[in-house]
């Protein structure tokens, strides 16, 4: 597929255009969308090359309000109890 790759200031693709809603003077090139990981594929000499620990960073699981609470709330406790 031709399109125009949209990245951040590191080189990581956060967004791709078709190329019919390119500017002029804008880059297109062709590449299998399906290939990239938002945020963590770069183009490197024409191929995309995800960045595994970047990939990995951005897409753990992250855990719910609930889990922090019940963390917090452990810690806590487990500070409390050395105090006594």
């Amino acid at each position: 597929m031709q399109v125009r790759l949209d990245t951040d200031a590191e080189g990581y693709i956060n967004g791709w255009t078709g190329a019919e809603f390119a500017d002029e003077g804008d880059t297109i090139v062709e590449v299998d969308t399906d290939a990239i990981v938002i945020g963590a594929t770069k183009l490197v000499d024409g191929t995309l090359k995800i960045d595994e620990a970047k990939q990995a960073e951005l897409y753990a699981p992250k855990p719910t309000t609930e889990q922090q609470l019940i963390a917090s709330l452990s810690l806590r406790l487990a500070q409390l109890e050395a105090k006594s």
